[in-house]
């Protein structure tokens, strides 16, 4: 593996001497040769997957996801277990963080829900002093719920915060997490149980305990659910991301069924105090598709805020037969209607992406603004052929949405993984002082059964500026 990833050093070194470094490059002066990884030692950790990163004030990063331990005689069935794990700025693995000697830099939590197969954090927001709220779910074989756990600086549960550094929102999964102006906790995903079985909601924690805040919709907790002739409609939904806005107003994205087979897109913002924004498209929440698409599955899978109040998506979407799935990034107005200075004459609002060309699946998963308005998105695609080299992907565009020719090959940029690949997806994305940090999970062969194994993946991008991140407008 040393050698391997010397020799792609070299390599890139090479490429690096002979030409500028375009946007878009790996920065060879993050990690090894731009990139760091956590690697499964096929004992205690056959799989390190990371799906969410956030970048602290001194540019350190963290990351989180789950580790998987498969078990001798059920190597098909899951063990996961949430992880967390941190970079410095440079892309060198902090030793200082976690209590493993075996695995520095990487936390992995106990059990938290006895007899569960799946502990996966899906989301993590910083808390001012170095630590974080982590959030995601548990489920399989025990209780299903969603979690947040409160850590420190150095990844310890903070013992105050729920019962022993835990708090738990029953019957949930949760994809998403924010702090609002006054530090209270706001998660979204999908609640399970009643009619529908499967329904998005938004809940808001409060800060200290992580409890339920009785201030936002009554109890703590929006659900979203379609009515007629005051009975629920069954159609199934989910909110996959959630930003803050002003006066901390809640917007949160995702997918609504209009029935069995069709998903469209939702998308809602809340007052404070969790009512719906009346002003805002569809009295607050609207299930909708555009009219140039033709779509069965239509979701969103990030959002972001702008100064202005502008609100910037990315998502995809499965054409009518099911054959392929393509991104898309759109950018609204403060009211939840497609600004028409974005995209272009045929799908205004949205800029639709093919950022591999024959590629069927391909799937949005990350979203970062710049300070200059520019936006940078990851993507994962069908990459698993042996024929094809495995790759991370990520992509910028312009302020109105269109492709950045300064940015890897007329805005995309495909980013080399050492060794041999079974398949690389990149999963998040934030940024560091400009600078894209793309994450992602890459499977190598392994033997056993199944013959992979899976490595966490930190890449750093090079950027033409330098500048403090925040949310351009």
């Amino acid at each position: 593996m040393n050698y391997l990833r010397g020799a792609l050093a070299a390599l890139l070194l090479g490429a690096a001497v002979a030409a500028p470094a375009q946007d878009g490059a790996l920065d060879l002066s993050f990690g090894v040769a731009g990139q760091q990884a956590f690697e499964p030692d096929g004992q205690e950790m056959h799989e390190i997957r990371f799906n969410a990163a956030a970048t602290l004030p001194d540019g350190s990063i963290l990351l989180t996801g789950y580790r998987h331990k498969r078990r001798p005689l059920q190597p098909q069935e899951p063990d996961f277990r949430v992880a967390v794990a941190k970079l410095r700025p440079d892309g060198s693995i902090d030793e200082s963080f976690g209590d493993d000697p075996l695995h520095p830099g990487l936390m992995i939590y106990p059990d938290f829900s006895p007899g569960a197969r799946v502990e996966e954090a899906r989301s993590i927001a910083l808390l001012p002093g170095g630590g974080a709220i982590v959030a995601g779910h548990f489920e399989a074989g025990s209780e299903t719920a969603g979690f947040t756990l409160k850590i420190d600086a150095a990844g310890a549960l903070v013992q105050d915060y729920g019962q022993r550094g835990v708090a738990r929102l029953p019957a949930s999964l949760i994809d998403d997490a924010a702090l609002d102006s006054q530090g209270r906790i706001v998660v979204a995903g999908q609640q399970r149980g009643q009619m529908p079985l499967y329904r998005g909601f938004v809940a808001r924690l409060e800060a200290a305990t992580g409890a339920p805040d009785a201030n936002f919709g009554g109890d703590g907790v929006v659900e979203f659910v379609e009515m007629q002739d005051g009975e629920p409609v069954d159609n199934y939904g989910g909110m996959r991301s959630v930003a803050i806005g002003a006066d901390d107003a809640v917007i949160v994205a995702g997918w609504q069924g209009r029935n069995p087979f069709v998903n469209a897109f939702s998308l809602a913002r809340l007052n404070a105090d969790g009512r719906p924004d009346v002003d805002f498209a569809g009295g607050g929440w609207e299930v909708f598709e555009p009219g140039w698409i033709k779509s069965i599955d239509s979701s969103f899978a990030a959002v972001e805020v702008l100064h202005d109040g502008r609100i910037v998506l990315a998502g995809d979407y499965m054409d009518g037969q099911g054959s392929y799935s393509r991104p898309f990034l759109a950018r609204f107005t403060p009211q939840g209607r497609a600004d028409l200075g974005f995209g272009d004459e045929a799908t205004p609002g949205y800029r639709l992406l093919q950022p591999r060309p024959g590629y069927a699946w391909q799937r949005a998963t990350g979203l970062a603004v710049q300070n200059d308005g520019r936006l940078v998105y990851t993507a994962t695609t069908n990459d698993s052929s042996p024929t094809s080299p495995a790759q991370f992907l990520a992509g910028r565009v312009l302020v109105d949405g269109t492709p950045d020719a300064g940015f890897g090959d007329a805005g995309v940029a495909l980013l080399p993984t050492s060794g041999t690949n079974l398949f690389s997806d990149a999963t998040a994305l934030t940024l560091q002082s400009g600078q894209a940090i793309v994450v992602g999970n890459n499977g190598f062969p392994a033997e056993g059964n199944p013959p992979m194994m899976v490595r966490g993946v930190a890449s750093r991008l090079q950027a033409d500026v330098v500048f403090q991140d925040g949310l351009g407008g």
